[in-house]
């Protein structure tokens, strides 16, 4: 593979200047740099390295379990990997970061569970509220790779199922909810007292905003908001950005994330980054596509 990307030293030194739309990549970084090791010749001071981190790159994609349906050769799934988690070498024009990419992140780095706590802040008022929810990376990552997890609602009519959930919102986000930024979706929902009603008149109005003075209007709003809907009604997957845009859709004006990364041999890892909802572009009229993979 060779040592050819300064990127990734340029990121586990700290001397990458993200925007506010990598806050994933910039996470995984901080996660990176905070890792205590136990001192070797390449890392003396217990940290590791851009050579360190790319043996674990190796290690992880020689690992058949998560090879899935890829007949690339190691080496090119290592390289797109590492590119994909230190943004790319087009400058101006980072790779995306997907959730998918994240969780395979962590799964690199060994860890054994990961916990998501947010505080959002929402509304003219202000009001906050504390969601929390944890998964195993490497079975998130499986599940994600082999499709196993099935949406245990699947076939009831939309209108069913949402009113399902909103009936019990503490429920859902406990007993319903697979995937972790659902469950942490579903958490912030009951704590700031959103139900159906709430959610539709929330939803729509986001929604107006978004579509206003764009061409065929009324096509794309249909289009967004059944996107919306079919979001919140999963429960085994929503993707990073969406995930983001539903909280703003709710009026969220701010997060700050706290992530704490455990692992079975080295010391606990927690990490806090804030986002700012008004500094994020989420939605164009062109990209109402949604992967499962993100």
């Amino acid at each position: 593979m060779g040592r050819k990307n300064s990127k990734v030293d340029q990121a586990i030194k700290g001397q990458t200047k993200w925007d506010p739309d990598q806050i994933l990549r910039a996470t995984h970084w901080e996660i990176v740099r905070t890792i205590t090791i136990p001192p070797t010749l390449d890392s003396p001071h217990g940290k590791l390295g851009g050579k360190d981190w790319e043996k674990l790159v190796t290690a992880y994609v020689k690992n058949p379990l998560y090879r899935g349906d890829s007949v690339a050769a190691p080496e090119d799934r290592a390289s797109r990997t590492i590119l994909a988690l230190s943004g790319g070498n087009i400058k101006g024009i980072p790779a995306e970061m997907t959730w998918k990419k994240f969780i395979e992140g962590m799964v690199i780095l060994g860890a054994d569970t990961l916990t998501l706590t947010t505080k959002v802040v929402r509304g003219n008022f202000g009001t906050t509220a504390v969601a929390s929810a944890s998964c195993r990376p490497s079975e998130e990552l499986l599940n994600m790779i082999n499709s196993e997890k099935k949406n245990a609602s699947k076939g009831l009519p939309a209108s069913v199922m949402l009113n399902r959930f909103f009936s019990d919102t503490a429920h859902t986000s406990v007993h319903v909810m697979k995937h972790i930024l659902l469950k942490v979706l579903w958490k912030l929902f009951a704590e700031f007292k959103i139900d159906e009603l709430t959610w539709v008149g929330l939803s729509k109005r986001y929604v107006r905003q978004c579509c206003a003075g764009i061409p065929d209007a009324e096509s794309k709003r249909n289009d967004k908001r059944h996107n919306m809907q079919t979001v919140i009604r999963a429960t085994d997957k929503i993707t990073w950005k969406r995930f983001l845009e539903t909280l703003k859709a709710i009026d969220s004006r701010t997060m700050e994330c706290t992530l704490l990364v455990q692992f079975q041999k080295l010391p606990p890892v927690e990490v806090t980054a804030n986002i700012d909802f008004s500094q994020l572009t989420l939605w164009s009229p062109n990209n109402e596509s949604d992967r499962s993979d993100e």
